[in-house]
């Protein structure tokens, strides 16, 4: 299936997004900063963030997907919305994506 380009809209700039990984990262980024299960405890420090960025760039995973992670984290820490939650688990213990 043929990546759809669309665009994010971050801070005052756009990005235009022609990889699905990206776009997937970017979400996931997003939604972890909010999940209590896997954003640094508050309150932030520069070490409990630049460990959590540092260990993000690390994984084994697509380039695309880590940009888009480390994106949608960033953005959603400079929102700094009150409203969290806590995500559940698949059976065998995998977090859901």
């Amino acid at each position: 299936m043929a990546n759809k380009e669309l665009t994010i809209e971050v801070g005052n700039i756009s990005i235009i997004v022609t990889s699905n990984e990206f776009s997937h990262g970017y979400t996931y980024g997003f939604l972890s900063f909010s999940d209590l299960r896997t954003r640094p405890q508050f309150p932030l420090t520069d070490v409990a963030v630049s460990k959590h960025l540092i260990e993000i760039t690390e994984t084994p995973t697509h380039i695309e997907w880590i940009g888009g992670y480390l994106t949608g984290w960033v953005e959603a820490m400079l929102e700094n919305s009150d409203e969290t939650f806590t995500s559940v688990l698949y059976e065998g213990g995998e977090q859901c994506p």
